[in-house]
């Protein structure tokens, strides 16, 4: 994360604005979460041992991250870094440095997660993201109004956008605007991309298919926890205290939550096919140049994208 931390700087007004476009954080999160899932060796791998071909493979993967952000940004312009195009150096930085210092293996074992990491991370048109989140957020927000509504008696103000609701007798200080949270950093999109990532750590497509409602399960429960605490919080304590718990703030907290449980439940999976302990290779040799190598790209990635 320190090597790509101008991009989450860059990132943080979309996470401050509960914008579609803050879905990118749980994808870096998400990628996290598989690749440590996907680390232990399995009982049959590629007999991949040769630290030449690691060298061969991990040293242009990192020569591609520096292309990323030395070229792209003279072609095209400003746009890079507002549509978040960086983030694409962040699979290949990370391929190469998983193959310089674990190996070929561990790069071949791991090659689906970075590719799905890719994908996550295009740069997809902006009118498109938040077309997408509008027509996810609208179906939700007809459930939070319903609930607020017939549950925690509160009202709708007229004129007021759609996922505006007042706490109380009502008024303009009342007013607690619920479209934020299904559309920021733990809205739909981000439970999306938790959803695709994840699911590939199930055995098979049915595996795939059950691991993936699972995902979708956490993230709707815990969901469901946050709003409701926002009703419960906004009826006793004002609307004020509904809005942090709803807002930006409330965003980093539920997707931290959202992170931890998902954790416990895919690191801990013990599935088939893992290597005993008396089965596993032995780990690479020579891992301290590429060690540094790796830390010294980490380092100028840092500085281009801080620059």
């Amino acid at each position: 994360m320190s090597a790509f931390a101008g991009a989450l700087h860059r990132l943080a007004p979309e996470i401050r604005a509960q914008a579609p476009g803050a879905y990118l954080l749980a994808v870096l999160f998400g990628t996290a979460l598989l690749l440590l899932q996907r680390s232990r060796p399995r009982s049959v791998e590629s007999d991949i041992h040769d630290r030449q071909i690691d060298y061969l493979i991990g040293i242009p993967l990192l020569s591609v991250a520096v292309f990323v952000l030395t070229a792209m940004p003279a072609r095209l312009g400003p746009r890079f870094w507002t549509s978040h195009d960086d983030l694409l150096a962040a699979p290949a930085f990370l391929a190469g440095a998983i193959t310089l210092t674990f190996g070929t293996r561990a790069l071949w074992r791991l090659r689906f997660p970075l590719l799905l990491s890719f994908c996550a991370l295009l740069p997809f048109p902006r009118g498109a993201t938040d077309s997408v989140a509008g027509h996810l957020t609208d179906g939700g927000l007809a459930v939070v109004r319903a609930a607020g509504v017939t549950v925690a008696g509160w009202t709708r103000p007229p004129g007021a956008p759609p996922g505006t609701l007042a706490a109380g007798t009502g008024g303009p200080a009342a007013d607690v605007s619920f479209g934020g949270a299904l559309t920021g950093a733990a809205g739909f999109l981000a439970a999306a991309a938790l959803v695709v990532l994840l699911a590939t750590t199930g055995a098979g497509w049915r595996g795939a298919t059950r691991r993936g409602l699972l995902v979708a399960g956490v993230w709707g429960l815990t969901v469901t926890l946050r709003l409701g605490i926002a009703f419960a919080v906004g009826t006793a304590a004002g609307a004020g205290d509904a809005r942090l718990v709803v807002g930006p703030t409330g965003d980093e907290v539920t997707l931290a939550v959202l992170l931890v449980a998902l954790a416990a439940l895919v690191l801990t999976d013990a599935r088939p096919g893992r290597a005993a302990r008396a089965d596993r290779r032995e780990p690479v040799t020579r891992a301290g140049p590429a060690l540094a190598l790796t830390l010294a790209t980490g380092t100028a990635l840092c500085w281009l994208g801080t620059r």
